[in-house]
Protein backbone atom coordinates (compact mmCIF):
# COMPACT_ATOMS: atom_id res chain seq x y z
CA UNK A 1 0.00 0.00 0.00
CA UNK A 2 1.12 3.52 -0.55
CA UNK A 3 0.05 6.81 0.92
CA UNK A 4 -1.17 9.36 -1.56
CA UNK A 5 -2.08 12.93 -0.80
CA UNK A 6 -4.49 15.13 -2.67
CA UNK A 7 -6.09 18.50 -2.30
CA UNK A 8 -9.83 18.64 -1.79
CA UNK A 9 -10.51 22.03 -3.27
CA UNK A 10 -14.08 22.16 -2.00
CA UNK A 11 -12.94 22.00 1.64
CA UNK A 12 -9.38 23.29 1.47
CA UNK A 13 -9.26 26.95 0.68
CA UNK A 14 -5.77 28.30 0.05
CA UNK A 15 -4.11 29.20 3.33
CA UNK A 16 -2.31 32.26 2.04
CA UNK A 17 -4.31 33.48 -1.00
CA UNK A 18 -1.84 36.05 -2.34
CA UNK A 19 1.14 33.70 -1.91
CA UNK A 20 -0.67 30.71 -3.37
CA UNK A 21 -1.73 32.57 -6.52
CA UNK A 22 1.74 33.98 -7.04
CA UNK A 23 3.76 30.81 -6.59
CA UNK A 24 1.37 27.99 -7.40
CA UNK A 25 1.42 26.93 -3.76
CA UNK A 26 -2.26 26.03 -3.90
CA UNK A 27 -1.52 22.92 -5.92
CA UNK A 28 1.14 21.81 -3.39
CA UNK A 29 -1.01 22.13 -0.26
CA UNK A 30 -2.42 18.75 0.71
CA UNK A 31 -5.02 18.21 3.36
CA UNK A 32 -6.35 14.72 2.82
CA UNK A 33 -4.63 11.37 2.94
CA UNK A 34 -5.81 8.09 1.46
CA UNK A 35 -4.32 4.64 1.29
CA UNK A 36 -4.33 2.95 -2.09
CA UNK A 37 -3.19 -0.55 -2.93
CA UNK A 38 -0.28 -0.54 -5.36
CA UNK A 39 0.92 -4.10 -4.90
CA UNK A 40 -0.15 -7.40 -3.37
CA UNK A 41 2.52 -7.46 -0.70
CA UNK A 42 1.56 -6.35 2.79
CA UNK A 43 3.50 -3.47 4.30
CA UNK A 44 6.03 -4.30 6.94
CA UNK A 45 6.11 -2.24 10.13
CA UNK A 46 9.35 -0.62 9.00
CA UNK A 47 7.88 0.48 5.66
CA UNK A 48 5.04 2.50 7.22
CA UNK A 49 6.03 5.92 8.50
CA UNK A 50 4.80 7.02 11.89
CA UNK A 51 2.48 10.02 11.82
CA UNK A 52 2.85 13.30 13.71
CA UNK A 53 -0.18 15.59 14.05
CA UNK A 54 0.12 18.99 15.70
CA UNK A 55 -1.28 22.49 15.51
CA UNK A 56 -1.34 26.00 16.96
CA UNK A 57 -4.36 28.16 17.79
CA UNK A 58 -4.56 31.42 15.84
CA UNK A 59 -5.35 33.42 18.98
CA UNK A 60 -2.81 36.20 19.21
CA UNK A 61 0.53 36.31 17.52
CA UNK A 62 2.96 33.43 17.24
CA UNK A 63 5.79 33.98 19.72
CA UNK A 64 9.19 32.48 20.49
CA UNK A 65 7.58 29.88 22.76
CA UNK A 66 5.53 28.57 19.82
CA UNK A 67 8.61 28.55 17.63
CA UNK A 68 11.01 26.83 20.04
CA UNK A 69 8.35 24.61 21.63
CA UNK A 70 6.71 23.34 18.45
CA UNK A 71 7.36 24.81 15.02
CA UNK A 72 11.17 24.43 15.07
CA UNK A 73 10.72 20.74 15.91
CA UNK A 74 8.14 20.34 13.12
CA UNK A 75 10.73 21.33 10.52
CA UNK A 76 12.96 18.45 11.63
CA UNK A 77 10.08 15.99 12.04
CA UNK A 78 8.72 16.55 8.52
CA UNK A 79 11.83 14.85 7.11
CA UNK A 80 11.38 11.69 9.19
CA UNK A 81 7.64 11.19 9.76
CA UNK A 82 4.38 11.64 7.90
CA UNK A 83 3.40 15.04 9.29
CA UNK A 84 0.12 16.92 9.48
CA UNK A 85 0.30 20.47 10.83
CA UNK A 86 -2.80 22.53 11.17
CA UNK A 87 -4.23 25.79 12.41
CA UNK A 88 -6.70 24.88 15.17
CA UNK A 89 -9.23 27.62 14.51
CA UNK A 90 -12.17 25.63 15.91
CA UNK A 91 -10.44 25.53 19.29
CA UNK A 92 -10.14 29.32 19.10
CA UNK A 93 -13.93 29.85 18.92
CA UNK A 94 -14.67 28.45 22.37
CA UNK A 95 -14.31 32.00 23.72
CA UNK A 96 -15.71 35.24 22.25
CA UNK A 97 -13.90 36.24 19.04
CA UNK A 98 -14.04 38.65 16.10
CA UNK A 99 -14.67 36.82 12.82
CA UNK A 100 -12.44 39.01 10.67
CA UNK A 101 -9.63 38.99 13.21
CA UNK A 102 -9.75 35.18 13.46
CA UNK A 103 -9.65 34.85 9.67
CA UNK A 104 -6.65 37.20 9.47
CA UNK A 105 -4.87 35.40 12.32
CA UNK A 106 -5.48 32.04 10.61
CA UNK A 107 -3.82 33.21 7.39
CA UNK A 108 -1.00 34.80 9.36
CA UNK A 109 -0.38 31.58 11.30
CA UNK A 110 -0.23 29.61 8.04
CA UNK A 111 2.26 32.09 6.61
CA UNK A 112 4.42 31.76 9.73
CA UNK A 113 4.41 27.95 9.41
CA UNK A 114 5.76 28.29 5.88
CA UNK A 115 8.23 31.05 6.78
CA UNK A 116 9.64 28.92 9.62
CA UNK A 117 10.42 26.09 7.23
CA UNK A 118 7.36 23.83 7.16
CA UNK A 119 7.45 22.50 3.60
CA UNK A 120 4.05 21.72 2.01
CA UNK A 121 5.73 19.14 -0.24
CA UNK A 122 6.80 17.18 2.88
CA UNK A 123 3.99 17.97 5.33
CA UNK A 124 0.25 18.37 5.08
CA UNK A 125 -0.73 21.88 6.15
CA UNK A 126 -4.41 22.67 6.66
CA UNK A 127 -6.98 24.67 8.59
CA UNK A 128 -8.98 22.63 11.10
CA UNK A 129 -12.38 24.11 10.17
CA UNK A 130 -11.86 23.17 6.52
CA UNK A 131 -11.96 19.46 7.38
CA UNK A 132 -15.61 18.53 7.81
CA UNK A 133 -14.80 15.17 9.43
CA UNK A 134 -13.34 16.96 12.45
CA UNK A 135 -16.67 18.60 13.30
CA UNK A 136 -18.54 15.36 12.65
CA UNK A 137 -16.26 13.47 15.04
CA UNK A 138 -16.61 16.22 17.65
CA UNK A 139 -20.41 15.83 17.49
CA UNK A 140 -20.18 12.08 18.04
CA UNK A 141 -17.70 12.40 20.90
CA UNK A 142 -19.61 15.20 22.63
CA UNK A 143 -22.82 13.19 22.37
CA UNK A 144 -21.28 10.24 24.20
CA UNK A 145 -19.05 12.02 26.74
CA UNK A 146 -20.61 12.33 30.22
CA UNK A 147 -20.33 15.74 31.91
CA UNK A 148 -18.56 14.03 34.82
CA UNK A 149 -15.67 13.10 32.54
CA UNK A 150 -15.47 16.65 31.23
CA UNK A 151 -15.39 18.04 34.78
CA UNK A 152 -12.19 16.05 35.37
CA UNK A 153 -10.41 17.90 32.54
CA UNK A 154 -8.44 20.98 33.56
CA UNK A 155 -9.12 22.80 30.27
CA UNK A 156 -12.88 22.22 30.54
CA UNK A 157 -12.96 23.43 34.16
CA UNK A 158 -10.97 26.58 33.35
CA UNK A 159 -13.14 27.53 30.37
CA UNK A 160 -16.32 26.75 32.32
CA UNK A 161 -15.23 29.15 35.08
CA UNK A 162 -14.48 31.90 32.56
CA UNK A 163 -17.88 31.48 30.89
Amino acid sequence: MSVSHFAVLSCCRPLVPSLSRASGLRSRIRCCTTLTATSTETPTPTSVKKRVVSGVQPTGSIHLGNYFGAIKNWVALQNVYETLFFIVDLHAITLPYDTQQLSKATRSTAAIYLACGVDPSKASVFVQSHVRAHVELMWLLSSTTPIGWLNKMIQFKEKSRKA
